[in-house]
């Protein structure tokens, strides 16, 4: 008997379809779910640290983000405020310096939402 193949084109909409079943049949194959990872990986632009910039580049972003240089200290103390693991302190200075929530408030959030309790030496 002999064996014929045919191949067409077909189109759907995936809104249509329930997300469990499109979840089922993306997890039952593995190559799928392979090129979906290696397709997703592909669109991503390339990783880039701040070594890959020169000044001018970082001094345009700075610009182009209104951060002026009274506002780089601020966020070099806070940076190495972090750095010796000081978050309160940080925090505080975040608060006081840009108007942020009050870090008592954004601690309560942060609880809320994790779940957890800190203790009230900040809230």
């Amino acid at each position: 008997m002999p064996v014929v193949t045919i191949t067409t084109e077909v189109s759907f909409d995936v809104a249509v379809i329930q997300d469990d079943v499109i979840k089922s049949e993306f997890n039952r194959r593995a190559d799928v779910k392979k090129w979906a990872h290696d397709y997703w990986q592909s669109q991503q632009p390339p990783e880039k640290t701040i070594e890959d910039f020169d000044d001018e580049e970082l001094l345009d972003e700075l610009e182009n983000r209104d951060i002026d240089l009274p506002q780089m200290e601020t966020i070099h103390r806070v940076y190495r405020l972090l750095a010796s693991r000081d978050i309160e302190a940080a925090m505080d200075e975040l608060h006081r310096e840009f108007g942020l929530a009050p870090p008592s408030h954004e601690c309560a959030i942060a609880d809320l939402l994790s779940g957890t309790s800190r203790s009230p030496a900040h809230v």
